[in-house]
């Protein structure tokens, strides 16, 4: 996957939000990760690689 493919990935499944008890950062999360989950499971899998447990908070 390019890198401004992994970019519309992310922010197609995920929205900005501010982080708990620190509201001046804001990540990319997933509202339901189980879906998003699933999506980059398929995804990596189609290359073999395995699903990014650390990259899920």
């Amino acid at each position: 996957m390019a890198d401004p493919d992994k970019a519309l990935f992310i922010r197609a499944h995920t929205r900005l939000l501010a982080v708990p008890h620190a509201p001046e950062i804001c990540l990319y999360l997933a509202d339901e990760a189980t879906a998003l989950w699933e999506k980059t499971e398929e995804e990596l899998g189609e290359m073999g690689l395995p699903p990014p447990f650390w990259a899920f908070a």
